[in-house]
């Protein structure tokens, strides 16, 4: 008796682990990861026609930020019903930080591309990988 007690202690707390968190409306969690999955595609989209390269990185990210405040928006007042002014800050601040993230990435990415320029022989045919 007492080793199914102790299975059960055992066995519990780790399938408490492997439940699914159920939501209270999961159609609208739905279309919410759907409207910020289309956030994070409108920065993605935007960042290389805002980004100079030379600029800095938060004033890319804001530039960036602010050019997909739409979808920012939609986002917010689907997570937050009747936002104030500071829930409106933080929605956008995370934009900003999310556009920074992406703008320094896609920064490193044409860097490392630079490093691996092909290499030409002297006739200018790219060279053979050996």
């Amino acid at each position: 008796m007492r080793s199914a007690v102790a299975v059960l202690l055992l066995v519990l707390p780790a399938a408490g682990c492997a439940w699914n968190p159920v939501y209270e409306n999961p159609k609208l969690q739905g279309r919410i990861e759907r409207q910020w999955r289309e956030r994070d595609d409108c920065l993605l989209a935007n960042t290389p026609q805002i980004d100079d390269r030379t600029s800095d990185p938060r004033r890319v990210a804001r530039a960036v930020a602010a050019s997909c405040a739409t979808q920012t928006e939609k986002l917010m007042d689907m997570t937050i019903p009747e936002p104030d002014q500071k829930a409106r800050d933080a929605f956008q601040a995370e934009a900003e930080r999310r556009a920074a993230d992406i703008v320094v990435t896609f920064r490193r990415v044409d860097a490392t591309a630079a490093q691996r320029a092909p290499q030409r022989t002297d006739d200018g045919t790219p060279a053979p990988l050996h």
